[in-house]
């Protein structure tokens, strides 16, 4: 599961009375981006992902957004997380227009309700 598909999947099963349990144990090989990146002039590090990851994690969290099943109090706190991401990497990370672009891009068919496939290649 990425790009919040895990978390939708979750949530839409609570709502139907079932629990979402994880097997700490398990292994699997896996990358959750492509490199980090100090931010600067701070401690903190960036998690990069591709232009086409930032536009299907800002259209699924988008699409969360207008699930019933999904908790009001997780909306809240992540809108800010999905907006300093969009910010940062817009600001921080190269190439900065192809990054905005996909983001909006993903804004635009999140607030549109389009799920699937990317519209277009970033």
């Amino acid at each position: 599961f990425i790009d919040n598909v895990d978390i939708e999947w979750c949530y839409r099963a609570a709502s139907v009375g079932y629990g979402c349990y994880g097997a700490v144990s398990a292994r699997m090989l896996h990358s959750l981006g492509d490199r980090l990146m100090a931010v600067p002039f701070t401690r903190r590090r960036l998690l990069i992902h591709s232009p086409l990851r930032i536009y299907f994690i800002t259209r699924n969290r988008l699409l969360l957004y207008r699930m019933p099943h999904v908790p009001r109090n997780w909306k809240l706190a992540d809108l800010p997380r999905m907006l300093l991401k969009i910010v940062a990497f817009g600001l921080l990370v190269a190439p900065r227009r192809r990054y905005l672009s996909a983001a909006l891009a993903g804004i635009i068919d999140g607030l549109r309700g389009l799920g699937g496939a990317a519209r277009k290649p970033f």
